[in-house]
Formats: structure tokens, sequence, C-alpha cells
């Protein structure tokens, strides 16, 4: 009995051995499996990678042979919007300017467009001073002496960090009866810089900067009388001048001389600044039509027009940027300007640059010149008549040659 029990055991061993090595083998397998296959993808991946970074070395170093095209006494600008691989869309160049395509010279010739989005309904006009052709056609791009890219599109488009690659014209090389010369790339834009990082730095493609830096080729303004003439700098409204806004509250009437359209708290502007704005707001009562202090309802549909119309009820208007960026204001600056108020300023330290007297007086108040914000509570209330007269009585002596050099 116990050798046929002891056999019986050994069979039952042995019977047993070969599934749990069958076990071992089909998941030593199965891992084998998915080794392979991680190692055949991330062989793909780098092959993608390998084959992309090939295809920009290409675009960068490949120069095509000189396109010929007939004789133009002008150069051709044309206004880039590429549509990146795998985009469901593309971004585009020069909204604002919204340029014309034919085919006339520029210089002397004005356009006249209705922009869109925050001046929207706003009817600009702009003359070129310059001899050159504008076109947005892409069929021309081959024969384009300047390719003008509003890169920052690239990431309002798809986001700050998106993966798309930029899409980068190839350069292409023009021959005509002038000779022979290559195709050049210019940045455009009118963005806080800051807030794009080094997404935007790019020297060794951009032979021109179309922007609002100092070093710009071509400087770009930033201020604008956004159809009204510059004659609408110089005046001001019968309820700046004589009857501000008033609100009820649980001690009656209360007149309100200050108004907020953006929303912004100060805070990205540092401590001081973000300290100096609370405290302002604990003491002065502000028209908030925007942002976490909101009290008021803008008017709808938004129009540019009746922004203006609205920030001409009040004396003062309250600009608070994001950015601090030097040679950078907001269009709010200009369009309270345009309404008659004076802007109460937080943002750029060189703001001075963008006053409008031309007598040397203020014309803004700059949040960064005061300690707290009772100090400019008491600067601008304490004789709220006397004040305000003081900050706009330069408009009787016109705008300055430096506000002039800026509207764009």
């Amino acid at each position: 009995l116990e050798e046929r029990g002891q056999h019986a055991e050994q069979e039952e061993i042995e019977y047993e051995e070969p599934a749990e090595e069958e076990e071992e083998e089909d998941e030593e397998e199965e891992q084998q499996g998915k080794e392979q296959e991680e190692e055949q993808e991330e062989e793909e991946e780098e092959e993608e990678e390998t084959q992309e970074q090939e295809q920009e070395e290409e675009q960068e170093q490949e120069v095509l042979q000189p396109v010929s095209r007939e004789r133009s006494d002008f150069p051709l600008l044309l206004l880039y919007h590429p549509q990146p691989k795998d985009a469901p869309y593309e971004w585009n160049t020069g909204v604002w300017p919204a340029w014309n395509d034919d085919e006339e010279n520029r210089k002397g010739r004005v356009v006249e467009s209705v922009l869109q989005w925050q001046a929207q309904d706003a009817v600009v006009r702009k003359e070129c001073a310059f001899d050159c052709h504008v076109t947005r056609d892409h069929s021309k791009l081959p024969i384009a002496d300047l390719v003008v890219m509003e890169l920052v599109n690239h990431y309002q488009f798809f986001g700050m960090d998106t993966k798309l690659a930029i899409p980068w014209p190839q350069p292409q090389a023009i021959s005509d009866s002038c000779g022979e010369r290559q195709q050049e790339l210019a940045l455009f834009h009118t963005m806080a810089v800051s807030s794009y990082g080094n997404r935007l730095h790019h020297p060794d493609k951009f032979a021109l900067k179309i922007t609002q830096d100092a070093d710009a080729d071509v400087r770009v303004g930033l201020v604008c009388d956004w159809g009204h003439g510059e004659g609408s700098f110089l005046g001001t409204s019968l309820e700046q001048r004589m009857k501000p806004q008033m609100r009820k509250t649980d001690d009656g009437m209360e007149a309100v001389y200050v108004a907020d359209f953006m929303g912004n708290t100060g805070a990205p502007l540092g401590e001081h600044i973000d300290r100096v704005l609370r405290e302002f707001r604990e003491v002065v009562k502000i028209d908030h039509y925007a942002g976490p202090f909101k009290n008021r309802e803008p008017l709808t549909p938004y129009t540019l027009g009746g922004r203006v119309r609205e920030m001409q009820k009040y004396r003062y208007v309250l600009i608070v940027q994001n950015s601090a960026d030097v040679n950078w204001v907001d269009p709010e600056y200009s369009q309270a300007l345009v309404a008659g108020a004076v802007p109460i300023y937080a943002g750029s330290s060189d703001i001075a640059a963008f006053a409008a007297p031309g007598n040397g007086g203020r014309g803004v108040v700059d949040v960064r010149d005061f300690e707290s914000g009772y100090d400019l509570a008491a600067y601008l209330f304490d004789d709220p008549h006397m004040r305000y007269e003081a900050l706009t009585h330069w408009k009787a002596h016109g705008l300055s040659d430096t506000f002039r050099s800026r509207l764009g």
C-alpha cells in the first residue's frame, strides 16, 4: 500500500509538473511578446522623430533653384497663413491691418477696414508710405520677396504647449531682371513678448521684425484712434466734466468716477502693485464690468463703439495689464483716451513714453508712483474736480509728437 501510495503521489507530481512548466512558458512568451512590441514601438517612434528631424533639416538647408518671375517694380509682401501638418485648420497673419488683395502699388493708397473681435465694428483707415504689393495669395509664395509671419498665432490657435511643428515656409531664391536674391522672413506681432517665453525667438529665421520692440525694423505703434480720428484724444464728455455716474448705497446716492472694463487683479505685476490696487478698491467705488470684482453688466452685443460710449461716462478708467513688458500697452489704454477718460494705469514701467500731452503734462495716473492705494485715492479725490481739470488741462495744447509717432 505504501508503495502504491508513493507511486500515486509520484504520478500526481509528474502530472502536475508539465502544467506548471506550460504556464511558465506561456508567461515567458507573453512577456517576450510585450517586450518585442514595446521595442518595435520605440523603434518606430525613433524612426518617425528621425524622419521629422531630417525633413526639418532639409527644409532649413535646402534652397530651391531660383524661381523666375516677371519684372516687378516693387517688392511683394505675402501675409502667411499656413496649416501645420495634422492641424484641423490654418493660422493667419495680419488680421488687424486687413490689407486687401490686389495688384496695385500700396504707396499713397488708403485702406479702409471694419475690424472684429475686441475692436468689433470699428472702422479704421490706413495709408502705406512705401512702394510695395501686399497679398495673402499663397500661390505667390514662390515669388514673394518677403513672407510675413504672425508667429504668435501658432500658439494662439493651437495652445502654448502645442506639439504641432511650426510650418516654416521653404526658403526660395528669386530671379528676375533685377538679378537673383534670397526670399526673407519677417516676424510680425502686437503682443506682450513675455507671455510667450522664448517661443518667438528665432533670430536664425527672421531677417526683419515688425513689432513694438525698440529694436524693431518696422515699429508697431500700439495706440490707435479706433476710427474716431486724432481729435477724439482731445475731448471729454458731459458726464466726465459735470455728471458722474450715481449709484444707490445704504447711505443714499454715491458718485462713481472710476470704471474697470478689463477685470485684471494686478497680481501678475508684483506684490506692490497688487497691494496698492487692493487698497484702492477698498476705499473707492468702482464700476467693474469684468473679472472677479464684477458688479456691472457690460453692453451686449459687444461693439467697440458701445465700449467707448460706456467709457465716456467716467472720468477715470482702470487699465490693469497682465504684463509689465516695456514698449507695450493694452488696447484699452488708447480706447480710454479716445473716450476722454484719464487712465489709471498699472503695467509697463515706460508708460510715460505713451503719454499723449503735448505740453509735458501727465495725462495718465501711474499706479507705480504711489506707496498705497489710500495715497492714490487721496490724490484723485481729496479735491476731485481740481485734480481732473489738472489731468486734462493738457488737451488745450494738443498731442505730443512722440504720441503721434506711436499711432498705428
